[in-house]
């Protein structure tokens, strides 16, 4: 048993990761920006930039999971604090508390893009990849699930009679399922720790983009657009 703070622990892919942890025997401390319970931390990626905010809170622990994401920026909330100077303070807190293993969710494409999304992602992850921790960076492609944001983003654009399809939506995806990505996870923190790792996570089923809303479209009852 390992004592794991999951970062992000009440989003649709963290909740899913501590789930499966919990499952595996793993005591699991719930980062969460409101705690209320005994098993959370609580936490704030716009504010805790700092390794000195993170010391506190990693005493006892033995392996990290960042697991914090946001699609789109708003005042409250940037993708240059919550995917690049929050993780990076985290990671290098971690480093200075003696975590063994950390593993940080990013997102397939990251290294390549050039968006601002992508960037910040992939700034974290090269700033980890240089740290003298073993790690796992996880670039899993779409993550679905029924709980998710971008099954519900799907769904209202599968629920429209008329809706676009940039390329005919002939784009191929291969979506990876929440609870897929979850067991993953605790896959790899079974083994021994192995260094520096990083792994591009799909589903095993290949898709085009409109095959993917037509069968949304058909969940909710409605007849083909």
């Amino acid at each position: 048993m390992m004592n794991i703070l999951v970062c992000g622990a009440h989003g649709f892919v963290g909740k899913a990761i501590c789930e499966a942890l919990g499952r595996a025997g793993h005591r699991v401390v719930k980062g969460v920006r409101q705690a209320s319970q005994a098993d959370e931390l609580a936490i704030d990626y716009m504010q805790d930039v700092e390794p000195a905010a993170w010391l506190p809170r990693l005493r006892g622990i033995d392996v990290v999971v960042n697991a914090v994401g946001i699609l789109t920026e708003t005042a409250a909330r940037s993708f240059e604090r919550v995917h690049r100077r929050a993780p990076i303070a985290l990671f290098d807190a971690a480093c200075q508390a003696g975590v063994t293993r950390i593993v940080q969710v990013s997102a397939l494409g990251a290294q390549q893009g050039d968006t601002a999304y992508f960037r910040s992602k992939h700034a974290a992850d090269a700033h980890l990849s240089g740290l003298p921790v073993a790690h796992h960076v996880l670039r899993p492609a779409l993550v679905y699930g029924e709980a998710g944001a971008s099954s519900r983003h799907f769904r209202a654009l599968a629920s429209s009679p008329v809706h676009p399809l940039p390329g005919g939506g002939r784009q191929r995806l291969r979506p990876i399922l929440v609870d897929e990505l979850a067991e993953i996870v605790v896959r790899l923190l079974a083994q021994a720790p192995a260094g520096r790792e990083e792994l591009d996570l799909v589903g095993g089923t290949e898709v085009e983009y409109r095959q993917m809303l037509a069968a949304y479209r058909a969940s909710l009852g409605f007849a083909p657009a």
